[in-house]
């Protein structure tokens, strides 16, 4: 009996465009895995430049191998159902325009273009970036907070000579990287909507309008300009994961393509929102069970026994950090609003039992769709068990999550409903079409201007440019406070990133928010070596802090 593994029996209508999605888990996942393995072994590659060049090259031959693998699901350019190359682009146009918008963005003076990501949470992603690039590996014995992409960004970093004493470096590189990840996002939702488009009936064309319209909305300032500009990182790595692991199961459930991107969706997701991986978990479960059904059970059951076993073991630190360290009971904190954008959510949830209903006889794409509920209902069980509201900051991030999901569902649910009044009242059909593509319009127009703000300083609460000299000033990192001519949270921001600068063992981490001068004065009194940071004049510096009469003044 011969041993075969065969990669997928679909072709895929998306081709290349599908394949992107799955190729950045996959490779987000080797370097996880590798990162992990190292600090099990000692080696700390990430803390040089030479050697972190021989970690990438050591993962690029991981991925290479896996992408040699997934080549199998290229479309069958014979196939009906693959789309047309200008239907791809319209598929991928949503994403493509924030691609843009990072390209532009680099005619701007460096303050101007960083502005928007010296913002919310994206600064405290900074600083365990650092810590990574400064351990050299994936650990977690001093902080339990998951983080898979920081690791990447920490590789990127390390090769390209970024961070360590270069804190601006480190700035620039993440604000373009965090901006790439959204632009991923984007992509990942509008290749599963098209994707559902065409597993429910639909025409490759209209099939790709729904991709693109779905694609466009995560650009709407309740997706994109809610959590970029919040730094919400890991939530935007948990979507491109669910995305992409959903999208696998509903277009090539029985390969061991699915299985492996789903794996590594898992371990991604072990890294990095543990309360996710209940989505993930089941996700990457049918797609082995599947796999196992569809040839010789015993043989692949050791191979997903294999690639499981790799999952769990490259999971563990994280999971058992969290455990150890957070609990369930941390979701009871509501420190940030996270916003919910309850009209989508309504809507997603309504098209989404819109299509169950006209397609049940269709087990996977039902499954999927289930998927796109879960993290509301687990939201909903959550806020339940910890007794907190589900608009509280995590049950809320988990909304969002399934008002995201639900997006895929939207153009899928709208297409069929127009094929069904079409057939039963033609009439109809002409007015309701041109409902649609007006909605579809206005969806492309408010996406193409969208992430303009971002890029003019709308989303920020802090001066870039002031940030940025701060960082630069000599001596900086041994700040205790600082106080600047910046707005609102331009002392906090540069106060936060400068912790990126100290070691995490024996780091104590700034206070989070604005200071008064009370909290400051303690702040100086406390340190063996009060520091000031600050662009002001000396003497209005002394008359601020006059409770610290020999604190040493820094400028930039």
């Amino acid at each position: 009996m011969s041993f075969s593994l065969p990669l997928s029996r679909q072709p895929d209508a998306l081709g290349i465009l599908g394949r992107t999605g799955p190729l950045f888990i996959i490779s987000l996942g080797c370097v996880v895995l590798a990162a992990v393995a190292c600090d099990r072994i000692g080696w700390t590659p990430l803390d040089s430049r030479w050697t972190s060049a021989a970690f990438l090259a050591l993962v690029t031959a991981t991925v290479a191998g896996a992408w040699v693998l997934m080549k199998g699901l290229a479309p069958n350019r014979r196939s009906t159902k693959g789309m047309s190359r200008a239907q791809l682009w319209l598929v991928g146009a949503p994403a493509a325009t924030l691609v843009l918008y990072a390209a532009a963005a680099f005619f701007l003076a460096r303050p101007s273009r960083v502005e928007w990501f010296l913002n919310g949470d994206h600064v405290r992603h900074l600083v365990l970036v650092a810590d990574i690039q400064a351990n050299g590996a994936l650990s977690y014995d001093v902080r339990p907070y998951p983080r898979a992409w920081h690791t990447a960004v920490a590789l990127l970093s390390s090769v390209t000579g970024s961070g360590g004493s270069d804190l601006v470096g480190l700035v620039d590189l993440m604000a373009t990287a965090t901006w790439l990840l959204y632009a991923m996002v984007t992509l990942t939702m509008a290749a599963l909507a098209a994707s559902m488009g065409v597993r429910v009936g639909l025409k490759t064309l209209p099939a790709a309008i729904a991709g693109s319209v779905a694609g466009a909305a995560t650009l709407w300032p309740s997706f994109l300009g809610n959590y970029q500009a919040l730094g919400l990182e890991s939530s935007l790595v948990a979507a491109v994961v669910l995305a992409v692991t959903l999208r696998e199961v509903l277009t090539h459930h029985g390969s061991l393509s699915a299985f492996l991107v789903c794996s590594a969706g898992l371990l991604v997701m072990g890294h990095t929102w543990q309360l996710l991986l209940p989505v993930s978990g089941l996700a990457a479960a049918m797609a082995g069970v599947r796999y196992i059904r569809a040839g010789d059970p015993w043989k692949r059951i050791v191979v997903v026994a294999g690639i499981g076993g790799v999952v769990l073991y490259a999971s563990l630190p994280s999971l058992t950090a969290v455990a150890k360290s957070v609990g369930v009971s941390h979701a009871a904190v509501a420190d940030i609003v996270a916003p919910v954008p309850m009209l989508t959510l309504a809507v997603g949830l309504l098209s989404t039992a819109v299509v169950m209903w006209l397609r049940r006889r269709d087990v996977w794409l039902v499954f999927v769709l289930l998927l796109t509920v879960l993290p509301a209902l687990t939201s909903v069980a959550l806020a339940a068990r910890v007794g907190v509201s589900v608009t509280t900051y995590y049950p809320a991030k988990l909304l969002w999550h399934s008002a995201l999901l639900g997006l895929a569902a939207i153009g899928p649910a709208g297409g069929l409903l127009w094929s069904s009044i079409r057939a039963r009242q033609p009439s109809l059909a002409v007015p309701i079409r041109a409902c649609l593509g007006a909605a579809a319009v206005l969806c492309a127009v408010g996406a193409a201007w969208a992430p303009f703000p971002g890029l003019t300083g709308k989303w920020s609460t802090a001066d870039g440019a002031t940030v940025l000299s701060l960082l630069q000033a000599p001596g900086a990192e041994g700040a205790t406070v600082v106080w600047s001519d910046g707005r609102l949270n331009t002392d906090a921001i540069t106060r936060i990133t400068l912790d990126a600068s100290k070691q995490e063992e024996t780091r104590v981490d700034t206070p989070q928010g604005r200071l008064t001068v009370d909290e400051e004065c303690r702040l100086l009194r406390a340190s063996p070596a009060p520091v000031i940071l600050s662009n002001r004049p000396p003497a209005e510096v002394r008359a601020r802090y006059g409770c610290v009469p020999d604190a040493q003044i820094i400028a930039p």
